[in-house]
């Protein structure tokens, strides 16, 4: 039901979530694009996804052969919002360097 002109929620849907998944499509292309172009300088031979489920998902599907075959580890994991000791704890745990 709509509740209005400024509202954010229209039957249901929620226009500020649709405006974070917005900034997400925006932002995998590019990542997918910077990857492809930092890969032919060489700058990394293997690579660890680390994202939250749904975004995880969103870049595999964006990223090229090349890249995929570069990728080590995924940890479908959102640590947006994790200290940066915790995340480096986390990762740890997880992932062996």
């Amino acid at each position: 039901e709509d509740a209005g002109p400024d509202s954010t929620s229209h039957r249901g849907h929620d226009v500020r979530s649709e405006k974070k998944h917005h900034g997400y499509s925006d932002f995998i292309p590019k990542l997918a694009a910077w990857l492809d172009l930092v890969s032919k300088e060489n700058a990394f031979d293997r690579l660890i996804l680390v994202a939250s489920p749904h975004t995880l998902g969103s870049i595999r599907a964006a990223v090229s052969k090349n890249i995929h075959a570069r990728i080590t580890a995924e940890v479908d994991k959102d640590m947006i919002r994790l200290p940066e000791k915790e995340i480096e704890d986390l990762l740890c745990d997880i992932v062996w360097f």
